[in-house]
Protein backbone atom coordinates (compact mmCIF):
# COMPACT_ATOMS: atom_id res chain seq x y z
CA UNK A 1 0.00 0.00 0.00
CA UNK A 2 1.10 3.52 -0.27
CA UNK A 3 1.44 6.18 2.31
CA UNK A 4 1.73 10.32 1.09
CA UNK A 5 0.60 11.77 -2.45
CA UNK A 6 -0.54 9.93 -5.18
CA UNK A 7 1.48 7.26 -6.32
CA UNK A 8 3.36 7.99 -9.03
CA UNK A 9 2.29 4.48 -11.08
CA UNK A 10 -0.95 4.83 -11.57
CA UNK A 11 -4.00 2.32 -11.77
CA UNK A 12 -5.11 1.22 -15.27
CA UNK A 13 -7.32 -0.92 -17.50
CA UNK A 14 -4.88 -4.22 -15.56
CA UNK A 15 -6.72 -3.17 -12.49
CA UNK A 16 -9.25 -3.43 -10.01
CA UNK A 17 -10.17 -1.42 -7.30
CA UNK A 18 -12.93 -2.98 -4.68
CA UNK A 19 -14.53 -0.61 -2.20
CA UNK A 20 -16.63 -1.25 1.13
CA UNK A 21 -17.35 1.75 3.97
CA UNK A 22 -17.92 2.48 7.21
CA UNK A 23 -19.48 4.74 9.58
CA UNK A 24 -18.24 5.45 13.23
CA UNK A 25 -20.30 6.95 15.93
CA UNK A 26 -19.53 10.42 17.63
CA UNK A 27 -19.17 9.35 21.54
CA UNK A 28 -21.47 13.37 22.08
CA UNK A 29 -22.25 14.00 18.43
CA UNK A 30 -21.74 13.63 14.69
CA UNK A 31 -19.70 10.67 13.48
CA UNK A 32 -17.61 9.72 10.82
CA UNK A 33 -18.24 8.16 7.51
CA UNK A 34 -15.09 6.16 5.53
CA UNK A 35 -14.83 4.38 2.32
CA UNK A 36 -11.87 2.04 1.77
CA UNK A 37 -10.26 1.58 -1.86
CA UNK A 38 -8.05 -1.48 -2.43
CA UNK A 39 -6.63 -1.42 -6.37
CA UNK A 40 -4.62 -4.52 -7.40
CA UNK A 41 -3.90 -6.04 -10.92
CA UNK A 42 -6.02 -8.06 -12.50
CA UNK A 43 -3.76 -10.71 -13.09
CA UNK A 44 -3.38 -10.86 -9.84
CA UNK A 45 -6.82 -11.45 -8.61
CA UNK A 46 -7.60 -14.98 -8.78
CA UNK A 47 -3.96 -16.01 -6.70
CA UNK A 48 -4.93 -12.98 -4.23
CA UNK A 49 -8.44 -14.70 -3.73
CA UNK A 50 -6.77 -18.06 -2.70
CA UNK A 51 -4.35 -16.51 -0.11
CA UNK A 52 -7.52 -15.42 1.68
CA UNK A 53 -9.66 -18.19 1.44
CA UNK A 54 -6.39 -20.30 2.91
CA UNK A 55 -5.78 -17.60 6.18
CA UNK A 56 -9.73 -18.05 7.14
CA UNK A 57 -9.16 -19.52 10.64
CA UNK A 58 -11.54 -22.47 11.12
CA UNK A 59 -14.86 -22.90 9.59
CA UNK A 60 -15.32 -18.94 8.97
CA UNK A 61 -16.73 -18.53 5.75
CA UNK A 62 -15.38 -15.16 5.12
CA UNK A 63 -13.49 -12.20 6.77
CA UNK A 64 -15.92 -9.60 8.14
CA UNK A 65 -14.33 -6.46 10.47
CA UNK A 66 -17.35 -6.09 12.69
CA UNK A 67 -17.56 -8.92 13.75
CA UNK A 68 -14.18 -10.71 13.72
CA UNK A 69 -12.53 -11.65 16.94
CA UNK A 70 -9.35 -9.82 17.63
CA UNK A 71 -7.39 -13.31 16.66
CA UNK A 72 -9.27 -13.26 13.10
CA UNK A 73 -8.68 -9.23 12.65
CA UNK A 74 -4.98 -9.80 13.19
CA UNK A 75 -4.87 -12.76 10.55
CA UNK A 76 -6.64 -10.56 8.11
CA UNK A 77 -4.59 -7.67 8.79
CA UNK A 78 -1.35 -9.76 8.31
CA UNK A 79 -2.52 -10.69 4.88
CA UNK A 80 -3.74 -7.48 4.23
CA UNK A 81 -0.02 -6.40 4.74
CA UNK A 82 1.58 -8.90 2.48
CA UNK A 83 -0.35 -8.41 -0.84
CA UNK A 84 0.92 -6.48 -3.64
CA UNK A 85 -1.76 -3.41 -3.71
CA UNK A 86 -2.38 0.37 -3.31
CA UNK A 87 -4.74 1.45 -0.67
CA UNK A 88 -6.82 4.75 0.20
CA UNK A 89 -9.09 5.67 2.72
CA UNK A 90 -11.20 8.63 2.50
CA UNK A 91 -12.33 10.27 5.65
CA UNK A 92 -15.90 12.36 5.59
CA UNK A 93 -15.81 14.08 9.48
CA UNK A 94 -18.94 15.71 11.58
CA UNK A 95 -21.31 13.09 9.56
CA UNK A 96 -24.69 13.28 11.82
CA UNK A 97 -25.72 9.99 12.52
CA UNK A 98 -29.47 10.65 10.56
CA UNK A 99 -27.96 11.72 7.59
CA UNK A 100 -25.00 9.46 6.75
CA UNK A 101 -26.90 8.34 3.43
CA UNK A 102 -26.96 11.74 2.12
CA UNK A 103 -23.12 11.82 3.44
CA UNK A 104 -22.18 8.78 2.22
CA UNK A 105 -23.78 9.82 -1.64
CA UNK A 106 -21.42 13.56 -1.27
CA UNK A 107 -18.77 10.63 -0.33
CA UNK A 108 -19.21 8.74 -3.64
CA UNK A 109 -18.94 11.92 -6.12
CA UNK A 110 -15.55 12.04 -3.87
CA UNK A 111 -14.62 8.76 -3.91
CA UNK A 112 -14.56 8.74 -7.64
CA UNK A 113 -12.79 11.70 -8.40
CA UNK A 114 -10.21 10.70 -6.02
CA UNK A 115 -10.01 7.15 -8.14
CA UNK A 116 -9.80 9.27 -11.15
CA UNK A 117 -6.79 11.03 -10.45
CA UNK A 118 -5.24 7.85 -9.66
CA UNK A 119 -6.12 6.58 -12.72
CA UNK A 120 -8.48 3.63 -11.28
CA UNK A 121 -11.70 3.55 -13.36
CA UNK A 122 -12.80 -0.24 -12.74
CA UNK A 123 -14.66 0.17 -9.26
CA UNK A 124 -16.14 -3.30 -7.18
CA UNK A 125 -18.84 -2.02 -4.45
CA UNK A 126 -20.18 -4.36 -1.74
CA UNK A 127 -23.27 -4.78 -2.46
CA UNK A 128 -25.97 -3.46 0.27
CA UNK A 129 -30.12 -3.61 0.21
CA UNK A 130 -31.89 -2.99 -2.80
CA UNK A 131 -32.90 0.21 -2.06
CA UNK A 132 -29.66 1.50 -0.83
CA UNK A 133 -28.17 0.34 -4.30
CA UNK A 134 -30.44 1.70 -6.55
CA UNK A 135 -29.57 5.47 -4.77
CA UNK A 136 -26.34 4.70 -5.39
CA UNK A 137 -26.45 3.50 -8.61
CA UNK A 138 -28.33 6.84 -9.45
CA UNK A 139 -25.59 8.80 -7.36
CA UNK A 140 -23.29 6.88 -10.03
CA UNK A 141 -25.29 7.76 -12.68
CA UNK A 142 -25.22 11.95 -12.33
CA UNK A 143 -21.70 11.37 -11.53
CA UNK A 144 -21.11 9.46 -15.05
CA UNK A 145 -23.35 12.08 -16.71
CA UNK A 146 -21.31 14.95 -15.33
CA UNK A 147 -18.32 13.60 -17.36
CA UNK A 148 -15.84 13.60 -13.90
CA UNK A 149 -15.61 10.53 -14.31
CA UNK A 150 -13.93 10.23 -17.20
CA UNK A 151 -15.03 7.63 -20.48
CA UNK A 152 -13.31 4.70 -18.72
CA UNK A 153 -15.54 4.35 -15.97
CA UNK A 154 -17.04 1.71 -14.60
CA UNK A 155 -18.35 -0.07 -11.78
CA UNK A 156 -20.37 -3.09 -10.49
CA UNK A 157 -21.65 -3.75 -7.02
CA UNK A 158 -20.44 -7.34 -5.35
CA UNK A 159 -21.18 -9.70 -2.33
CA UNK A 160 -18.31 -10.82 -0.13
CA UNK A 161 -19.12 -14.55 0.13
CA UNK A 162 -19.45 -14.40 -3.54
CA UNK A 163 -16.09 -11.98 -3.90
CA UNK A 164 -13.41 -12.66 -1.29
CA UNK A 165 -11.43 -9.27 -2.94
CA UNK A 166 -14.30 -7.33 -0.82
CA UNK A 167 -12.42 -8.53 2.35
CA UNK A 168 -9.50 -6.49 1.72
CA UNK A 169 -11.34 -3.02 1.98
CA UNK A 170 -13.31 -4.58 4.68
CA UNK A 171 -10.26 -5.16 6.49
CA UNK A 172 -8.63 -1.83 5.65
CA UNK A 173 -11.67 0.39 6.91
CA UNK A 174 -11.48 -1.69 10.27
CA UNK A 175 -7.74 -1.19 10.43
CA UNK A 176 -7.77 2.44 9.93
CA UNK A 177 -11.17 3.09 12.45
CA UNK A 178 -9.50 0.75 15.00
CA UNK A 179 -6.30 3.12 14.82
CA UNK A 180 -8.03 6.62 14.24
CA UNK A 181 -10.91 6.45 16.41
CA UNK A 182 -10.93 3.91 19.04
CA UNK A 183 -7.26 3.91 19.69
CA UNK A 184 -6.05 0.03 18.64
CA UNK A 185 -3.03 1.06 16.65
CA UNK A 186 -1.96 -2.77 16.65
CA UNK A 187 -3.20 -3.69 13.57
CA UNK A 188 -2.28 -0.55 12.24
CA UNK A 189 1.51 -0.72 13.24
CA UNK A 190 1.20 -4.46 11.25
CA UNK A 191 0.75 -2.66 8.00
CA UNK A 192 4.55 -1.80 6.67
CA UNK A 193 2.79 0.81 4.49
CA UNK A 194 0.11 2.78 5.73
CA UNK A 195 -2.61 3.73 2.89
CA UNK A 196 -2.90 7.11 1.57
CA UNK A 197 -5.40 9.18 3.22
CA UNK A 198 -8.06 11.45 2.11
CA UNK A 199 -9.91 13.39 4.19
CA UNK A 200 -13.25 15.64 2.10
CA UNK A 201 -15.04 18.45 2.71
CA UNK A 202 -18.85 18.10 3.92
CA UNK A 203 -21.41 18.54 1.32
CA UNK A 204 -22.67 22.44 1.11
CA UNK A 205 -26.19 22.71 3.16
Amino acid sequence: MTEGPAPEVCCDRSTRTFIDESFHSGETGPGTYLFAAVSLNVSEQESVRQRLRAALPGKLSRFHWRVDSSETRAVATAVLAGLPIKGIVIVQLLVPARQQERFRQHGLWNLVVELKERCCHDLVFEARESAQNKRDQDTLSSIVRSGVAGDRFTYTFGRPLDEPLLWLPDTLVGVYASNHHHGDAQYWNTLEQHPEVVEIPPPKR
